[in-house]
């Protein structure tokens, strides 16, 4: 079974690496784009460096396992090179750490019983270890990363919040749990396997899963680029300029419109999988048809055929109320709304009107025409 569109890998591949050129000069490194030097190297070499780490600090030099005294110590020290910190990635985020961390200190005596037997598990065994050992962590994903410690050729970490837009990318839909389950994790790798073996048709040089694994998260970061600095000149007021007074606007040049303006302000990053799930299940619920769960309104039926698949997808809690990535499930967190509802739910600056409320409001207002 394959996971993902040939023709969308292509279209990914040929972005990222123009992409890649262009950034690679202007880093000032020499050379053709290759996974083990110049710019990718520099961004993603660190998840070659954890992973001979581990090797050295979780097995001796015949090949055995360390002490199961010494296991929970290593580990943790591990897990912390997976979280966001100077010069490096993150292969997972705080909150599964910490929880991870928290759970091991918390009996010590189970945390090395059961990291023992992961380590030198076989693989036979893998599965029951990885739903034994997420038990425990209180995270799948945590556990992939446990697995990647292990065998880096053969395993990859999951990072929960940033990998489903970038299946989705890749045409491919496969859907992560909240917790990630075995079957779930088997799914991504076989992506990544196909992705390694699609690199290998690209590039000429040997390509890793590690190599793969850094290609999607290359992908990613070129898609959520960060916002640039704001320039000098629009961080200054100039000296001696004047405050303005409350109804004064100053105009600079002409007065006519159209002048190209940057703006800088933060964007919370939709994953298109998901609205599609959404519209998906709204259109089960009304029988084939696409309306707004405020006021009913069909933009098939008002437009013709240009109306049709279009509504609005609105999030019930802000994803800028989370203050991180969160996990999103359409059918108890998305809506669909048309463009008018939607404008009114989010009419207020600092308050989201639940659409519940604004459908109240809309009878209301129609009770009192009446």
């Amino acid at each position: 079974m394959r996971f993902i569109d040939p023709k969308a890998f292509d279209r990914c591949f040929t972005s990222l690496w123009r992409e890649l050129a262009v950034s690679q000069c202007s880093h000032g490194y020499d050379g053709p784009v290759s996974f083990h030097s110049g710019i990718v190297l520099e961004e993603e070499g660190y998840k070659y460096r954890i992973s001979e780490e581990a090797k050295s600090l979780l097995y001796k030099p015949d090949g055995a396992l360390i002490n199961k005294e010494e296991i929970v110590d290593i580990v943790e020290r591990l897990l912390y090179k997976a979280i966001p910190g100077p010069s490096k990635g993150a292969l997972l985020l705080d909150s599964h750490v910490y929880k991870a961390i928290e759970n091991m200190r918390r009996n010590r005596s189970k945390a090395e019983a059961i990291l023992y037997d992961f380590f030198s598990a076989s693989e036979s065994d893998e599965q029951e270890m990885f739903k034994r050992a997420s038990a425990f962590l209180g995270s799948g994903y945590v556990v992939s990363y446990l697995f990647f410690l292990k065998d880096s050729d053969r395993f990859f970490s999951v990072r929960q919040e940033s990998y489903p837009k970038l299946l989705g990318l890749l045409e491919c839909r496969i859907q992560l749990s909240s917790q990630l389950k075995w079957e779930e994790y088997q799914k991504y790798l076989s992506v990544l396997r196909e992705i390694q073996e699609l690199l290998k048709l690209y590039v000429n040089e040997e390509i890793s899963l590690i190599d793969a694994q850094s290609f999607m998260f290359m992908l990613y970061k070129i898609e959520n680029k960060q916002e640039p600095k704001k320039p000098s000149w629009l961080q200054e007021k100039p000296e001696n300029d004047p405050p303005l007074d409350r109804l004064e606007t100053r105009v600079i040049g002409s007065g006519i419109e159209g002048a190209k303006v940057v703006y800088y302000t933060t964007r919370y990053e939709r994953n298109p999988l998901l609205r599609e799930e959404a519209i998906a299940l709204r259109k089960e619920q009304c029988e084939g048809r696409l309306t707004c769960c405020v006021c009913g309104f069909d933009f098939l039926d008002a437009y013709g055929e240009i109306g049709k698949d279009f509504i609005k997808v609105h999030h019930l809690v802000p994803l800028s109320s989370y203050g991180e990535e969160v996990v999103v499930t359409p059918e108890t967190d998305l809506v669909c709304l048309c463009s008018n509802c939607h404008s009114m739910v989010h009419r207020k600056k600092n308050a989201v009107i639940p659409p519940e409320q604004l459908k109240h409001l809309i009878q209301h207002q129609a009770e009192n025409k009446e």
